[in-house]
């Protein structure tokens, strides 16, 4: 993979864990500050922008896939924003569905329940149907169990 390379120039790969290592291309959502989204929780965050139906896909890594649920560490700017999880395997085929409620201001932690017991490498967080524009905070995505 090309990308590879250049986000670890960059500094923004991770050595073996349970969270994200970057942000897939395949994300239509803005992101700002994406960096602060990756490895462990810190208390920075991305900020992560779009309209309906808009996404952000966060990678684990090659060999870093996850099992289990997901931890989501999020900011909230407004009192709740309803979001859909989609568990992905390495080529990006859907293993399973979660919904996520972003409910609170400030910094929070979601548990999203994964209803299958296939590993996931890429996690996408999707926009349900939002009238103003969809906007929170992410501060780290994290498996809780690895399938290595």
């Amino acid at each position: 993979m090309t990308l590879l390379p250049v986000l670890a120039a960059a500094g923004l790969l991770f050595a073996a864990d349970p969270y994200a290592d970057a942000i897939a291309p395949s994300t239509t959502a803005v992101v700002q500050n994406g960096a602060n989204a990756l490895g462990a929780p810190d208390g920075e965050f991305a900020t992560v922008s779009g309209n309906a139906n808009s996404h952000v896909v966060f990678d684990l890594g090659a060999g870093e896939e996850g099992t289990g649920d997901l931890l989501v560490h999020f900011h909230g700017f407004d009192l709740a924003v309803q979001t859909t999880v989609e568990f992905l395997d390495g080529a990006g085929q859907r293993v399973s569905t979660a919904p996520l409620g972003m409910i609170g201001l400030g910094a929070h932690t979601a548990t999203v329940p994964n209803p299958s017991a296939a590993p996931y490498r890429f996690v996408r967080i999707r926009a349900g149907f939002v009238l103003n524009p969809l906007q929170f905070g992410v501060d780290a995505i994290q498996a809780t169990n690895s399938a290595g």
